[in-house]
């Protein structure tokens, strides 16, 4: 979308200014540059896969160099708006930026593996080169995929706030601080770069706009040099006491030595405030300053380095043929230098978040930091040193003092303008008056006349850390005491004006995160890391110990991302596959396919509840609006992407040549890998930014009915399923939790009993100390022949205790049957759990099967002991013995019929169509459903005490089953083994609520129903936050025809009063009222009938004599007592105007 329609689109002030927003330049150009130079890649890599050339080495080194350059390119424009946009914006907007800074991270190292395997690939040889293409080319689609979602939802989002809330003039300037976040050598390449995609009047404008916004005349000379040279005037250097570079006391590379020094001192402060925080605490503040800190050092670091590979070691390979030895080992050492300060990074964020939701592996995560740091700190010392000792040397000794002078400057060129307004005072306080004295005269001697602008910049940058007010300060070298100001925004530095600029240089020269009011200032400067913005709230504290109820949702993270790695690398076997043979290809990709279904299906529902409940709750506090719209955009994007992916496996299982067929297996891979790296970054920012939020401004009551909102628009089949499949990424002690929870957040309803009934955790225990193992004959439910058999294959231990089974049975000759199945114990049957679910064998739904009949197993054995009872009577009766069940049973496969419509020949009842009569366990008599015995019997049946039924069909009584086990005839379409229920109508649609514990007329939860925790009710999802709730308000009967509302199955209203009542008892009752029978409020809108009322006391008034008299009513409605004038029949509330009143 262009700039052009967000302006069309927003009806403010800003769209009314001349010409084209200069915000543009940044996101509409700059993105689509980005795009071009991405897709342009995406299509040479492309070509590379398909057919490898004669001239491949020189391909793949150009496309290192592309990658580099926009490595480069995204990483100006990642800390532009980290450090310029994204602070600004937070002055106007709150809360929409911190993820798209968690992004930047993660879209970098995402570069960092990318060149990584580039490199391995350029150094691959023989039939590895194949395989190295492949890998690389997923790498690169990841990261394609990654930025262009990432920079659409900017567009999305960002844009038109930026566009609303910021004049034309304040845009300007943020383009110019984006320039400064630019390495100083590498301004005109990147605007050469960017500049042919940009109209020459826009250019012009935007030069027109940046002098209307930068005050500093150094600052706006050099931006002027940098967008139109035709325009600016050279800036020479102010007149300075003559030095020659003879005269200089020391070489003027000992200024890199100095930097050394700095970046080491940095190193060990930085493990020292790590340490303390491990011996005290991890508050807000210390965490804030420490990450800010690494930011600090990671981006000084890596420009180091960066002007080292492009200054010192090239001039080393200019002085000397034998140079490289000199280097070589320094400059491996770079990319390992990096990933540890990335991983740090990661590491501090991880800290960040465990934190802020009080988390007790805070501890732990410290002791990584500091290990993590020491290392850098040794070997960047050790690297630092072995430079000293045999790079440094060499210059020094080939080079002058003005051609040293040039290096030093040509390294500083390295770094964006914006970072050296930091370095430079944080170099020159730790230094004496004289050292900086040579500092800036080895600058002036290094730079050209060009570079005056830039130069005198710096000295004043210099004079700033040489200022009296550092110098009395022990801990001048800490580079958390510099801040830019230069190059900073009129917005930021107006935001943060409030407060006096002495009480702010206190706080900023106190010991570094000993004051709370620190977080603030840190944020101002670095809203991604910051913990100011995101503070507990004063009256929510957050618990040091123990997880939090929501904590256990956000496991569902764990198992998608495990499950999905899972699938990718089955995916990536259809490559092996297809070389070996197509004979089994269907079916892997029907299996595949299976698979995929599964993963899409729940990322789906994860996606739809954070969309309806979870960001809802986030966005309903005032501190945290506009959090949440980001994610959203997120879901949207994914969504397409999963779609793709439906498209792509499609096609895998069209007709089309082994060529073809490889090119599509090659597509369907590189479209896992960017849907699996989309997925993980997304999660990786909800984990970091929104898991914290709930520990800070969420009371633990209300995460419980978080949590019961999210599981109350679950399906009973899919919590099921989703429940074992959780737990497999989870410890015991972490399950065990995880069940409490949902327990807690369910304590008003029947979750423990449909626990109990599926045989989950609660009822396996239950069921463990209930019940005694039984022994199984040779009639066994084929399905779980099916599980003794699958756990036998996959050589699954089971002990047997001889005390329970009287018998000795040896180990290796040992064969699970029903009797080893029941004799399971807790942990026994979770393992069984995990190793179905972790199975990548097994198709999702197979899956899902076995692990249901693994869970129900203990109950259906437990059922054994009857039908064999029965089966011993059935033997006797046909001895000549007497069978007590047997004696009146007469033709069994008649009697026990019974019609829904006899005409058509369909079983059932009045009440439902189904093949099965149930054996009522109170009476032993058979009826065809429990409502037909309820209305038969002077007592009611107990659905789930059922364990018999009869088939209509055949007349066989057996226990109950969805299928006859001797006519094999289904009992139902819909059949519920926890409420015994059958139905075949196909205009019925039934699900089984775990809550309610029983089977409910609807489609399910979380499609039209949901179920309220504290009403223990499902409700319409029109309802849903809409609702008064009270406490198990339908466990009671109806006040107009005293059914009970609980078991009733007929549809249920609830009144504006909250309480309910049948639908059809509502329709009745109200032709004659219009109060609750149980409160007396109205029932609906009254406001038209109560106006009639006043027309009618209008038109007909009281006698003269009566109109001076008042009465004393209440009313029904607002419950507030009034002194009204008396009617005979009608008084008028005296605050809300209601009739429905009551004279006292």
């Amino acid at each position: 979308m262009t700039a052009a329609v967000f302006v069309a689109n927003l009806p403010t002030d800003r769209s009314l200014e001349p010409g084209t927003p200069p915000i543009g330049f940044f996101y509409s150009h700059l993105h689509e540059s980005i795009r071009m130079e991405l897709n342009s890649i995406w299509q040479t890599v492309l070509a590379l896969e398909a057919a490898v050339h004669e001239n491949f080495p020189e391909k793949l080194s150009s496309v290192e160099e592309r990658c580099v350059f926009l490595q480069q390119i995204y990483k100006y424009h990642s800390v532009a708006e980290d450090e310029v946009v994204y602070p600004a914006l937070d002055t106007k907007v709150k809360n929409v930026t911190l993820q798209y800074s968690v992004e930047h991270a993660d879209e970098e190292h995402l570069f960092v593996q990318l060149l990584q395997m580039l490199r391995e690939t350029m150094s691959a040889r023989g039939a590895a080169v194949t395989a190295a293409i492949r890998e690389f080319v997923c790498k690169m689609g990841e990261v394609r995929i990654t930025l262009m979602k990432h920079l659409a939802k900017e567009e999305e989002q960002l844009f038109p706030l930026l566009l609303e809330h910021f004049s034309y003039t304040e845009q300007a300037e943020l383009i110019a601080q984006f320039l400064c976040c630019i390495p100083l050598a590498a301004v005109e390449g990147v605007l050469l770069w960017l500049k042919p995609n940009i109209p020459q009047e826009e250019q012009d404008q935007l030069l027109k706009y940046i002098r209307e916004a930068i005050p500093d005349d150094l600052l706006l000379n050099l931006l002027v040099t940098w967008l139109d040279p035709s325009q600016s005037s050279k800036h020479e250097l102010s007149p300075q006491p003559s030095v020659k570079p003879e005269n200089l006391d020391h070489p003027p590379l000992n200024q890199i030595i100095h930097v050394h020094r700095s970046i080491a001192m940095a190193l060990a402060q930085f493990v020292g405030e790590a340490r303390s925080m491990l011996s005290h605490d991890a508050s807000g503040a210390k965490l804030a300053s420490l990450v800010e800190k690494h930011r600090f050092l990671t981006a000084v670091c890596r420009f180091h380095m960066l002007s080292e590979e492009e200054v010192m070691f090239p001039e080393v390979d200019r002085q000397q043929a034998y140079g490289e030895s000199q280097y070589s080992g320094c400059q491996a050492q770079h990319e390992e230098e990096v990933v540890w300060f990335e991983d740090l990074g990661r590491l501090l964020a991880d800290v960040r978040s465990s934190a802020r939701r009080g988390a007790k592996e805070v501890a732990e995560l410290l002791d990584q930091v500091i290990l993590c740091a020491e290392l850098v700190k040794a070997n960047l010392g050790q690297h630092m040193e072995k430079e000293e000792a045999e790079v440094l040397p060499v210059l020094q000794e080939n080079l002058c003092a003005a051609e040293q002078c040039i290096v030093v400057w040509r390294m500083l060129r390295m770094m964006p303008l914006r970072l050296l307004e930091r370095v430079m005072p944080w170099l020159s306080g730790s230094q004496s008056e004289a050292g900086a004295a040579e500092l800036l005269a080895a600058l002036r001697i290094g730079a050209s006349n060009v570079d005056g602008a830039a130069v005198e910049l710096l000295a004043r940058w210099v004079h700033r850390g040489c200022s009296p007010e550092f110098n009395d300060v022990m801990q001048a070298d800490d580079p958390g005491l510099y801040h830019n100001d230069t190059c900073e925004t009129r917005v930021v530095k107006e935001a943060s004006s409030g407060e006096a600029a002495s009480t702010r240089k206190k706080r900023k020269l106190r010991e570094v995160g000993c004051s709370a009011e620190l977080s603030d200032d840190a944020g101002s400067h670095s809203p991604s890391v910051s913990g100011g913005m995101w503070g507990p709230s004063p009256s929510l504290p957050i618990p040091c110990v123990g997880p939090s109820p929501i904590d256990h949702i956000f496991q569902f993270h764990r198992a998608l991302k495990r499950d999905f790695r899972q699938f990718e690398a089955e995916a990536g076997k259809l490559s092996e596959l297809l070389e070996s043979g197509v004979a089994d290809w269907d079916d892997a990709i029907q299996k595949l396919k299976g698979r995929f279904q599964f993963l899409r299906g729940i990322y789906m529902a994860h996606s739809s509840t954070e969309d309806d409940v979870v960001f809802p709750a986030l966005e309903s506090k005032e501190a945290l609006r506009n959090i949440c719209h980001s994610y959203v955009l997120d879901h949207k994007q994914e969504e397409e992407l999963f779609n793709d992916m439906g498209v792509a496996i499609s096609r895998l299982k069209e007709k089309c040549t082994a060529e073809e067929m490889r090119g599509l297996v090659l597509e369907f891979n590189r479209k896992c890998a960017a849907v699996r790296a989309a997925l993980e970054i997304h999660v990786r920012a909800e984990e970091t930014e929104l898991w914290p939020l709930f520990a800070e401004h969420f009371t633990l009551e209300e995460q419980h009915r978080l949590v019961g909102a999210i599981i109350g628009r679950t399906g009973a089949e899919v919590l099921q399923t989703m429940l074992p499949w959780v737990s497999g990424c989870c410890t015991l002690e972490e399950e065990d939790q995880m069940m409490e929870s949902l327990r807690v957040a369910s304590k008003n309803t029947m979750f423990d009993r449909w626990l109990d009934a599926i045989g989950g955790p609660a009822g396996q225990r239950a069921q463990a100390s209930q019940v005694e193992p039984c022994s199984s004959d040779a009639d066994v439910h084929a399905p779980l022949v099916e599980v003794a058999q699958y756990l036998r294959s996959r050589g699954l231990e089971m002990a047997t205790s001889l005390e329970q089974s009287g018998t000795v049975a040896e180990t290796s000759n040992f064969r699970p049957g029903w009797e080893d199945i029941f004799r399971m114990n807790q942990k026994q049957l979770e393992a069984a759990v995990r190793r179905v679910s972790s199975d990548d064998s097994l198709e999702p739904s197979r899956k899902s099967y076995i692990i249901q009949w693994i869970m129900v197993s203990k109950y259906i054995v437990a059922q054994q002991g009857l039908a064999h009872n029965e089966k011993k009577d059935e033997t006797a009766s046909a001895e000549g013995q007497p069978d007590s069940k047997a004696e009146g049973r007469g033709d069994v496969s008649k009697k026990f019929r019974s019609y829904h419509s006899e005409s058509e020949g369909v079983f059932g009842c009045q009440h439902y169509m189904r093949n099965g009569a149930l054996v009522a366990p109170c009476c032993s008599q058979v009826f065809a459903c429990r409502l037909c015995h309820d209305e038969q019997a002077d007592h009611k049946m107990d659905r789930y005490k059922v364990t018999e039924m009869v088939c209509m069909p055949c007349g066989k009584r057996q226990p109950v089953a969805a299928a006859c086990v001797e006519c094999e005839a289904p009992m139902a379409e819909y059949y519920c083994s926890i409420c015994r229920l059958f139905d075949n109508d196909p205009s019925h649609d039934i699900y089984h609520c775990q809550f309610c514990n029983v089977c409910r007329r609807g489609k399910g939860l979380g499609i039209d129903f949901f179920h309220c925790m504290e009403c223990n009710a499902c409700m319409h999802m029109s309802l849903f936050n809409r609702h008064k709730c009270r406490e198990k308000c339908i466990e009671c009967n109806c006040p107009v025809c005293n059914e009970n509302l609980f078991d009733s199955s007929q549809p249920i209203k609830e009144l504006p009063c909250g309480h309910f009542l049948h639908s059809n008892c509502f329709a009745t009752y109200s032709q004659w009222n219009y109060t609750c029978p149980v409160c007396s409020k109205s029932i609906g809108d009254m406001s038209a009938y109560f106006q009639m009322l006043d027309s009618l006391l209008i038109s007909d008034p009281m006698p003269p004599e009566l109109r001076h008299l008042k009465q004393q009513i209440i009313c029904n409605d607002c419950c507030k007592k009034s002194h009204v004038p008396y009617h005979y029949v009608y008084h008028s509330c005296g605050h809300c105007h209601s009739y429905n009143t009551k004279v006292l």
